[in-house]
Formats: structure tokens, C-alpha cells, sequence
């Protein structure tokens, strides 16, 4: 359940536990991700930002990714 909360997080991660028949929620992916020692995530060196509008006005997205390890 970790690799799969660090791979696809909250929501994305519950929905794929449903499909696979072994329901978990978003909140306790997260809670599982917030148990795993920091040593475990080095901090990247190398970061792209992109910030985008999907409507003028309303709604914002940024993605932030680690160009090195391309995630």
C-alpha cells in the first residue's frame, strides 16, 4: 500500500484500490505517507515549474518536477 500511496497518492490511489477490490480511502494512503521516515525522500536538486489556467479566471494548476529522476 506505501509504493502504491507514493506512486499515485490520495485520490488517484483510492480509486485504483477500488478497481483492484481492496478499498482504501484517500485520507488513510496519505496517513500512510506521512509514517514513512523522511531520510526516505531526497530532496531534488533539479526542478521545473509550470503553472497553467484551465479556465481564465477560475481554476490554476502548478506541477512541480524533479527533471533528474523525471517525476
Amino acid at each position: 500500500m506505501e509504493s502504491l500511496a507514493l506512486a499515485l497518492g490520495g485520490e488517484q490511489g483510492s480509486r485504483l484500490t477500488a478497481v483492484l477490490r481492496m478499498r482504501c480511502s484517500p485520507d488513510t494512503l496519505l496517513r500512510l505517507l506521512r509514517r514513512l521516515p523522511n531520510d526516505a525522500f531526497e530532496p531534488p536538486r533539479v526542478v521545473s515549474l509550470d503553472e497553467w489556467a484551465w479556465r481564465r479566471g477560475h481554476r490554476y494548476g502548478t506541477l512541480i518536477c524533479d527533471l533528474e529522476r523525471h517525476r
